[in-house]
């Protein structure tokens, strides 16, 4: 974690101001590899393996050998972890701590290749490659954390944030997707109902397919909102219910299958989305033989993870672009506007909003100048 961090950070369960210590530092950097965020509410966060660890108490697995190491040290700076530890369960049986622990670092995401989907998020905000320089970004639900790496390397300074445990790998690799630009990725652990950072922090932040899986869309998108600085953006990608016939008749399907496999373990359904996987890959290479090519072949393990991720989320919301439209409006974003791709909205739809520069502005800011700004060349 770099110490730079802190100045954004806050305590998730009150947003108080955040002390650090130390247990372990990179030699020669502002790197911590491990210790301790502390708040004057009593709440601890660990700092693990260079990530902070930003759950809110009651609600987490923390490391055991996070434990194990700084037992001694903790019995002094935070026994209430240790307490804590000794009642949790054995596994938080989180599906998308699965799903990305599927992940092959070095494919593709949803079947697309990093610097597509880099342009794709310029598209989303309305915003040319490489204008976002010099910015604050929150990635809201980083997942594998290529994205967050990959936007670092065009230009802005990125906060990956993830309710996963996929943010340690992240970080492990983040050098490999942002190269020079590794220093300025951060990776954080935290859920985005309760984001642990300071209001009016970020200039962009940017949630693609994520808040449609916590359980109140609404709820989660009106908590990450006052984090926006004023005249920032925020965009949201989410499904959608007003969904074409062959997509509505998908989506049932989808939604029914999660509902019967939802008893199973997550080891069992990992194993059944591998030989779904299979099945449709064959059916696929069939398609290209009788001459249908629109869709790609990729590797089984990358079917596997998008197949995982179609059947196993808890939460699986749906929406439509005027609802979510107002959500903008009433937050403070007057005048939002869909900025869905159209190869990629068959399924759901994208939403971007500007924050109002002046809060007293709000009533009389005309609500077509930011779809005027938007629409400026690019």
């Amino acid at each position: 974690m770099n110490k730079r961090l802190m100045q954004f950070l806050r305590c998730p369960a009150c947003l108080g101001i955040l002390k650090v210590i130390t247990y372990e530092s990179v030699v020669s950097t502002r790197e911590i590899s491990a210790g301790l965020l502390a708040c004057a509410c009593g709440a601890n966060y660990p700092i693990w393996r260079g990530v902070p660890r930003m759950l809110m108490p009651g609600s987490r697995m923390l490391p055991e050998d996070y434990l194990h190491q700084f037992q001694s040290r903790l019995y002094v700076d935070a026994p209430q972890l240790l307490s804590e530890a000794k009642n949790q369960k054995a596994t938080r049986g989180y599906s998308f701590d699965v799903q990305w622990s599927m992940y092959e670092y070095g494919e593709l995401t949803w079947e697309l290749d990093l610097s597509t989907r880099v342009k794709y998020a310029y598209e989303y905000l309305r915003t040319a490659p490489g204008s976002l320089h010099g910015t604050l970004m929150l990635d809201a639900g980083c997942g594998n954390g290529t994205l967050a790496a990959g936007l670092a390397a065009s230009g802005p300074e990125v906060v990956g944030m993830d309710y996963s445990e996929s943010v340690e790998r992240a970080e492990r690799e983040k050098a490999r997707f942002a190269g020079e630009a590794a220093e300025r990725v951060h990776y954080v652990q935290g859920d985005v109902q309760h984001p642990p950072f300071a209001p009016a922090t970020f200039d962009v932040i940017y949630s693609d397919g994520v808040l449609h899986h916590t359980p109140n869309t609404f709820e989660s998108f009106k908590a990450l909102a006052p984090l926006v600085s004023p005249g920032g953006r925020f965009f949201v990608w989410l499904y959608r219910s007003d969904l074409a016939p062959i997509y509505n008749v998908k989506m049932r399907t989808a939604k029914c299958l999660q509902v019967l496999l939802r008893p199973l373990p997550l080891s069992a359904l990992k194993t059944l989305c591998f030989a779904g996987a299979a099945i449709l890959l064959v059916r696929l290479r069939i398609l290209h033989l009788l001459g249908n090519r629109k869709r790609r072949i990729v590797p089984l393990r990358l079917k596997a993870v998008n197949l995982f991720d179609t059947l196993t989320p808890r939460y699986y919301h749906l929406h439509t672009p005027g609802e979510v439209e107002g959500w903008f409006s009433t937050l403070g974003f007057p005048g939002p506007i869909e900025t869905s791709i159209s190869a990629l909205s068959h399924g759901g739809f994208g939403i971007l909003g500007r924050r109002e520069a002046r809060p007293q502005a709000a009533a009389s800011a005309p609500t077509a100048s930011f779809q005027t700004a938007l629409d400026a060349p690019r």
